[in-house]
């Protein structure tokens, strides 16, 4: 079992609609969908709120010489192909455009949130760019082959959204942590003002930095610090 601890995203499917209640495993909580509101419930208290954005290309473009074996998706030698060198994370049942420098021969690997080999993707010199990852993909990887060669040519993205159908060099991530002041129970933190209304422990309006996650592209994470608490819960709106 090939496991990304660091990475680990809960094996849960968190739907994005207003009102959607989500569990979490705090030490690695991370909600990959546009929202910017946070409903705070939480029985242990709740002490910061993390926000990580990230732009349009989802891949780090960090690759290396090497391919992966179409059986069992793990890496293997190769001096004429280069490969992703990091996962991409993702999102289940999601549409990604894949742009490859001109169409270069490639294909693309699915793993689920353990790391294991779900499935793969072959394309040629031609076919689709849109890729859909399976329903229970939570990484990605890539190899091009011999007509790519063998140095990168800064002209590959993995896109979200798939409307996008461009290059995009990778932004980078960045992750926002707002500092509440005080441990709260309940609340809903609103990132485009900043305002936090506490509704336990006692009835308070807060006015915390805001984060205008709206005017974003790519994938936004939000989620709660939890400090020691195993299990919190968060709706997102």
């Amino acid at each position: 079992m090939a496991m990304y601890p660091c990475l680990s995203l809960p094996s849960l499917s968190f739907p994005s609609v207003s009102g959607a209640v989500c569990s979490f495993d705090s030490q690695y909580a991370g909600l990959p969908l546009k929202a910017h509101t946070v409903d705070i419930d939480s029985v242990s208290g709740v002490s910061a709120i993390h926000i990580q954005t990230c732009g349009v290309n989802q891949w780090d473009e960090q690759w290396e010489l090497g391919d992966y074996n179409a059986t069992t998706g793990a890496p293997i030698p190769s001096n004429n192909t280069i490969r992703t060198k990091n996962p991409i994370r993702c999102m289940p049942n999601t549409n990604y455009y894949k742009y490859i420098g001109d169409d270069k021969a490639n294909c693309i690997y699915y793993y689920d949130a353990n790391g294991d080999f779900i499935s793969r993707d072959v394309n040629g010199n031609s076919g689709s760019r849109t890729i859909t990852t399976p329903a229970n993909c939570h990484y990605m990887k890539f190899a091009t082959y011999n007509t790519y060669g063998t140095t990168y040519n800064n002209n590959i993205s993995i896109n979200y959204p798939s409307t996008n159908t461009s290059y995009n060099a990778f932004v980078g991530q960045s992750i926002t942590v707002v500092q509440i002041g005080s441990t709260i129970n309940k609340g809903v933190y609103d990132a485009r003002t900043g305002i936090l209304e506490v509704t336990q422990p006692s009835v308070q309006t807060l006015q915390l930095p805001p984060c205008p996650i709206d005017t974003l592209q790519g994938v936004n994470n939000i989620w709660a610090d939890t400090g020691d608490t195993e299990i919190s819960y968060i709706k997102l709106g």
